[in-house]
């Protein structure tokens, strides 16, 4: 089906669930599940064999490492996640419209499932005994609950934390005064419509994809995250757009910084390894080494978001503009995970090829700063 037909198709349908099913968020639905929701409710009344007790009966059953492996979290975090989601009013907690609620850990265990697993949503509908279109309607309503939290559990370390942080960086590798490492992950998503210019998000590797950008500390628990940019943008310039840029004279008290790759500027505040042109002298080599072992951080943090909530390995049936709500809900998801000490599950290997080193000037004060962090590696080695 091309795009307009889609479209067309699509807004009938949408019309159709708001008019005779009183469906209040079909707006909220992607045209590809406004399509599958339609074509269910159009079935005639033959009946969908769904698993009847499995949230009642099989869940409660499950041993704490079986629902650990299905949840990516233990129990009594699950408990606890769902008291917070609950807590922002997002979760409905009476009928509406006269359907027969949902009750809210049910909702929120349905979301979490579809983000842990790359489940399809009438597998998910079948599974835990709901129509297809409760699933989407749960999952995005446990996202912006969970991105109403992010404020709260995605935020800058000030401090007692921050010193907490430039410690335990410092403990890796030696690198002092580091508050973060930073870094650009691709989240792969289906070609987007016509409309919204699908070649800009084709990344380097041609698969569609939005950007998200993130700092974490030494425990891999994120401390500021940007996401959405098309897969095209370059890391340097969604960057330079984010409100960590923005706010950089504020964020950075004293001598710290956060630590990036090549293709990120050199500032006071953000140092970047020397260029390999072929010419570097053994204390930039040695630089170089403190500074990749101590930023690979960054990039376990992503393995481990990756690996915990696989939907983001591939965002299908999501609308364009939900998914920056996608993304962020996983990311709260994960910091309240490590906040509960949930032991460290499958690590995701997808590793994106980093970006193009940037040309920007060399930044003179950052590079005196960069050159003596250089001599003071190299002498403590030797």
């Amino acid at each position: 089906m091309d795009d307009c037909s889609l479209k067309r198709n699509s807004r009938i349908c949408r019309t159709f669930l708001l008019n005779v099913f009183e469906d209040d968020e079909a707006n909220d639905y992607d045209d590809d599940v406004m399509m599958e929701v339609v074509h269910h409710l159009l079935r005639g009344k033959k009946r969908r064999q769904r698993i009847a007790d499995y949230f009642s009966a099989t869940v409660p059953a499950y041993a704490p490492e079986e629902f650990s492996s299905h949840f990516r979290m233990r129990r009594e975090t699950f408990e606890e996640v769902c008291r917070q989601i609950v807590s922002t009013g997002h979760i409905p907690q009476e009928q509406m419209r006269g359907r027969e609620i949902i009750e809210p850990s049910k909702q929120i265990m349905i979301s979490i499932w579809m983000l842990a697993n790359m489940e399809g949503y009438r597998q998910i509908s079948d599974r835990f005994n709901v129509t297809y279109s409760s699933v989407y309607r749960c999952f995005m309503r446990t996202c912006r609950a969970l991105q109403c939290l992010s404020a709260e559990k995605i935020k800058w370390p000030t401090g007692a934390w921050a010193n907490e942080v430039m410690q335990g960086f410092e403990k890796i590798k030696g690198f002092p005064r580091v508050l973060g490492a930073v870094d650009g992950c691709h989240i792969e998503i289906k070609a987007p419509q016509e409309k919204y210019h699908p070649l800009s998000y084709l990344n380097r590797k041609r698969d569609y994809s939005v950007i998200l950008q993130a700092v974490c500390d030494h425990t891999l628990r994120f401390t500021d995250i940007v996401s959405g940019w098309p897969g095209s943008v370059h890391d340097a310039r969604v960057f330079k757009n984010s409100p960590l840029y923005e706010a950089s004279e504020i964020l950075f008290d004293g001598d710290s910084h956060i630590l990036g790759d090549a293709a990120y500027p050199l500032h006071r505040w953000i140092l970047t390894p020397y260029k390999d042109n072929g010419n570097l002298t053994e204390r930039h080599r040695k630089y170089n080494f403190v500074h990749s072992n101590t930023r690979q951080t960054i990039e376990r943090a992503f393995g481990l978001l990756k690996g915990k909530w696989r939907r983001l390995r591939f965002l299908d049936n999501t609308k364009l503009e939900d998914i920056p709500t996608v993304i962020t809900a996983a990311c709260t998801l994960h910091n309240m995970c490590i906040e509960n000490n949930e032991a460290d599950m499958d690590i995701c290997d997808d590793v994106y090829p980093d970006a193009p080193a940037t040309n920007e000037p060399v930044n003179q004060s950052a590079s005196i700063k960069r050159n003596a962090l250089a001599q003071y590696f190299w002498v403590n080695s030797q």
